[in-house]
């Protein structure tokens, strides 16, 4: 019984090890794709892409910090 369950989890952590190499290759090749895409555009173009970016950044800032302050306002705080 015990070496059914060590091989289980030497299976399991060998397919973790997989994922996460073939995520990081994957990330890779997006991460290139999307720099050529970027050289490959005029100025124009590249400012209305870093406005819209800086733009989609700022929102999500602002969702994390009200969501944060929410959370913070709703959990219960022990005084020691």
């Amino acid at each position: 019984m015990m070496d059914k369950n060590l091989d289980i989890v030497t299976y399991a952590v060998s397919l973790i090890a997989k994922a996460v190499i073939m995520a990081s290759g994957f990330s890779g090749r997006a991460r290139k794709r999307s720099l050529k895409r970027l050289a490959r555009m005029d100025a124009g173009a590249k400012e209305k892409e870093l406005m819209f970016l800086r733009d989609k950044v700022h929102h999500v800032g602002c969702k994390y910090s009200s969501g944060y302050k929410l959370f913070n306002q709703r959990t219960i705080h022990f005084d020691p």
